[in-house]
């Protein structure tokens, strides 16, 4: 999968995470053969927590390690960053947080709005 500005504008895309939907997208064979696509867009993002105990985790990997735990409705900022993770078949969003080793971890873009 290569990025969301693919199928849709960075404000499109943009205004459809604020407002919690999905972007849905069918991978491409060259997608299959990489690790992970990462899509950036500019400034700071602000996202609010879907579920009690969502965790924060270190990489962008449905295997790593939790860091620390949110809760419905909490507020998280992060660098506007979403990467696919192929092996999961998931995206996560990259937040700021102080648990992590480089001062931003990630959670998985469908528990935030």
């Amino acid at each position: 999968m290569r990025s969301i500005s693919r199928w849709a504008s960075a404000a499109t895309s943009a205004a459809m995470l604020t407002m919690g939907l999905t972007v849905l997208a069918t991978p491409t064979a060259s997608a299959a053969a990489s690790a992970a696509t990462a899509t950036t867009m500019n400034g700071p993002c602000v996202y609010h927590v879907r579920y009690n105990g969502t965790p924060v985790q270190e990489n962008p990997d449905t295997d790593s390690i939790a860091r620390k735990y949110k809760n419905a409705r909490e507020r998280v900022t992060g660098p506007c960053k979403a990467q696919y993770d192929t092996e999961g078949a998931t995206w996560f969003t990259a937040v700021d947080c102080s648990c992590a080793s480089q001062g931003k971890a990630w959670i998985r873009s469908y528990w935030l709005y």
